[in-house]
């Protein structure tokens, strides 16, 4: 196909009389380069470079782009391909779908390989862009881009609302350690910063010294709000630090602003619990869900299917971890040239769950600390995030194994007799 056959028509101007010429005895693919507004899609005849390339406005013209295939193309069989981009294609494959028209998805990393292949020119437009899609999945590098089932996509939905709470209670953590270490930097190694009793007396009296002044009272409440878990020596070295902050006195509407803050906290606090308790609910119900939370944890695991789906949809554990994005691929450029880096294609939430998962393995189980220490050590102590990110491969692959039925057992991930332990 020549460079000049990428020059895209608009639907309104197409000849169908003489497209249905050369179509009606074929297999058809319709391959769209999805994008938020301009939309280039090829109508191609099977294992032939006949190729029309159209173009249309989206959302407007869609619709009328999808009717306009399934009415007036005459052709053996149609089917879809494009990549998964986003959002922006699913009404796209929502309305084909609706005809009883197949979808298939294609890798954007094998359409950015493929830039040379076909014309051997290495550029990417959108016209070209939906030709080596449709060529691609014609060569057969596509898969059907099944629907994800309706408990999935609720599933989904409901971690997606516990992340919208979690992210956001994060992003004020932040923020109150920023005003803290300008204000009252003593309490920051005596509380932690989601700690209730420290949320409870900045808002009831907004300033370190304002605590300190009222001593006897915030005592009362530490001791109210923190009951056992906060001991009388821990209440009088948060008193005295009070007292005795070197921190910058606020004025009276940075002190507003601190218990905007601090009941902002409160609310997405009181949120992010309701929407765990639903994400946690609903993952009793699920049997691929049961069977990694006694390894992660019900809401860890949660997020793993609504993301991933059932480890059993896999074919091995290397597919499954490459699926979160945890297979390792050499860089290619850049100081880090030569080097294998994760992949990072997968959800990054799977990847952020993981992590914490990692965190607690070797904090709690000997035999990933032994391991872990030790591959830390071998590179002098300073990558400890690639020790991590290593528990996190071992630990996606050995999550393959649970869902197939297999029981979790840390010593089967590392080689124990390399690890001096007894």
């Amino acid at each position: 196909m020549s460079n000049g056959k990428y020059r895209a028509e608009k639907v309104k101007g197409l000849n169908w009389e003489k497209l249905n010429q050369t179509t009606q005895d074929h297999a058809v693919v319709f391959s769209v380069d999805v994008a938020k507004e301009d939309m280039y899609g090829a109508l191609m005849i099977e294992k032939d470079d006949t190729v029309v390339i159209l173009k249309w406005k989206h959302p407007i013209e869609t619709l009328e782009i999808v009717k306009q295939i399934r009415k007036r193309l005459k052709c053996k069989s149609l089917v879809v391909a494009l990549e998964p981009s986003g959002t922006y294609g699913d009404p796209v494959i929502h309305q084909f779908r609706q005809f009883g028209v197949d979808v298939y998805r294609v890798s954007p990393k094998k359409t950015f390989d493929a830039k040379e292949l076909y014309d051997g020119v290495p550029s990417l437009h959108d016209g070209k862009s939906a030709y080596i899609i449709g060529r691609l999945h014609l060569d057969g590098n596509s898969k059907l881009w099944e629907e994800r089932p309706k408990k999935q996509r609720e599933l989904s939905a409901l971690v997606e609302i516990l992340n919208l709470y979690q992210s956001g209670y994060q992003q004020n953590l932040n923020r109150l350690e920023g005003k803290l270490a300008r204000h009252w930097p003593e309490v920051l190694p005596l509380l932690p910063l989601d700690s209730v009793t420290l949320e409870q007396l900045l808002i009831e009296y907004g300033t370190p010294r304002e605590i300190g002044a009222n001593a006897m009272r915030a005592k009362g409440l530490m001791r109210r709000v923190g009951r056992s878990g906060l001991t009388e020596e821990k209440i009088e070295a948060v008193l005295s630090s009070a007292m005795h902050s070197l921190g910058e006195p606020s004025i009276e509407t940075e002190v507003d602003a601190l218990q905007a803050l601090l009941h902002e906290l409160q609310h997405l606090r009181l949120l992010k619990k309701k929407a765990q308790r639903r994400v946690e609910k609903a993952s009793v119900e699920d049997q691929g869900i049961r069977c990694l939370s006694d390894v992660v944890g019900r809401v860890t695991a949660a997020v793993i299917v609504a993301k991933l789906g059932d480890s059993t949809d896999y074919a091995s554990s290397d597919s499954y971890m490459k699926a979160m994005g945890l297979n390792l691929k050499e860089k290619s450029s850049g100081k880090h040239k030569g080097q294998k880096k994760i992949s990072k294609r997968g959800p990054s939430l799977v990847r952020l769950y993981l992590y914490f998962v990692a965190l607690r393995l070797v904090r709690k189980d000997p035999v990933v600390r032994a391991w872990y220490e030790k591959k830390v050590g071998r590179d002098g102590g300073k990558l400890k995030m690639k020790g991590l990110v290593a528990v996190m491969r071992k630990v996606a692959k050995a999550l393959w194994y649970v869902g197939h039925g297999e029981a979790f057992d840390s010593s089967r991930l590392f080689n124990r007799a390399a690890l001096d332990l007894d």
